[in-house]
């Protein structure tokens, strides 16, 4: 499927290279990807996330404004956990703030090396260590951070 922001895609070894269209220098990156980290418009995230979709990934984040909010799952199978970051990259510039989100419905897939049972710990600056409810069900972990200022870190592991 070749999407308006790629200039070409083919497959190399076992996997597939996609080249998005934009010009590149020596100072400069001009593609969709590095445009959006520039300026977190809305429409560029968008066109990111219908290529991802066209590779069957599903967004980790499902909340109604979600454009500015980003998850970073790190597996840690040898600890038997899933640590997923969470940035917030809603910028107030008229008042330089972050404008803070609520109740962040997070979902992944689950992995197998977590045991049966898993509990989720929100780690946010500031504030204590939280629990927070999960929901496991087919292949799928789901759980919701009640508040996300700057950022935030929640831990995936067995109860």
């Amino acid at each position: 499927m070749q999407l308006p922001i790629l200039q070409d895609q083919f497959n190399y070894g076992k996997g597939k290279v996609c080249v998005l269209r934009g010009a590149i220098s020596d100072t400069w990156t001009d593609d969709i990807g590095s445009n959006y980290f520039k300026n977190y418009r809305a429409e560029e995230r968008h066109a990111i996330g219908r290529l991802a979709e066209s590779f069957g990934i599903a967004p980790m984040i499902s909340i109604v404004a979600t454009d500015n909010v980003s998850a970073f799952p790190i597996l840690q199978p040898e600890r038997q956990r899933i640590v997923v970051h969470l940035v917030n990259y809603d910028i107030n510039y008229e008042k330089d703030a972050i404008r803070e989100k609520m109740d962040v419905v997070v979902n992944l897939p689950s992995a197998d090396f977590l045991p049966g049972r898993v509990a989720a710990r929100l780690y946010a600056p500031g504030d204590e260590p939280e629990s927070l409810q999960v929901k496991v069900e087919k292949g799928h972990i789901s759980f919701t951070v009640p508040q996300l200022r700057i950022s935030a870190a929640v831990v995936v592991a067995g109860e």
